[in-house]
């Protein structure tokens, strides 16, 4: 199965990860919004395509994307998505294979820290896999950015429909699963395993 991380050809670049704003990696809310998800939506992002993929959420089940990433990301993992509507085009699509994320609480504002101004917003999803009689809550959770449309310099395009996700694994006995089929992926994309381990190294 193909991935949706697609670096524009002839785009392969080679970052010093210290140098990005928020990596160790510990990015605020704040950040997440008014930096990578504002620059990604605005085509501004080829110095952190490498490090903060874009992938098909609906196409992997969670336990699949860690192997997407470094060990840089530590316990949790960024990435972008695109927002898939459906029915009256105001509903998301988040199912896989396996399951689903449902939303659990409210939306909560994400404010610019000097102007206090809303820059975006923050909602949490719980993966759920199907099960019968009834589906079972598991240890992932999400935490999806979306940015406001005030916050966008360009008209509007297809590229709001971005959204960047925050996933982990609740579990303290969680572990990584080995393997890496990233490599496989970027080789499609004309980037290679060397291209993304450059992006990822100091």
């Amino acid at each position: 199965m193909s991935s949706s991380v697609a670096p524009e050809e002839g785009d392969a670049v080679r970052v010093n990860v210290s140098r990005l704003p928020g990596f160790g990696f510990s990015p605020t809310d704040e950040l997440l919004v008014s930096y990578y998800l504002k620059n990604k939506i605005e085509g501004t992002d080829s110095h952190f395509r490498h490090v903060i993929p874009e992938i098909d959420v609906c196409k992997y089940e969670p336990c699949d994307l860690p192997a997407f990433f470094p060990e840089v990301h530590g316990k949790e993992w960024f990435f972008f998505s695109r927002l898939d509507y459906k029915y009256n085009g105001t509903r998301c699509n988040r199912v896989t294979d396996q399951g689903f994320y449902k939303i659990t609480g409210k939306d909560r504002e994400i404010r610019a820290e000097e102007s206090k101004a809303v820059i975006g917003k923050k909602r949490i999803l719980t993966f759920y896999e199907r099960h019968l009689p009834k589906s079972k809550k598991t240890n992932w959770v999400v935490h999806e950015y979306n940015l406001t449309e005030t916050k966008v310099s360009s008209k509007p395009t297809k590229q709001m429909n971005f959204v960047l996700w925050r996933i982990k694994n609740m579990s303290g006995s969680y572990k990584k699963p080995k393997g890496d089929p990233i490599h496989g992926e970027l080789a499609d994309t004309g980037a290679t395993s060397e291209d993304y381990q450059a992006a990822v190294v100091m």
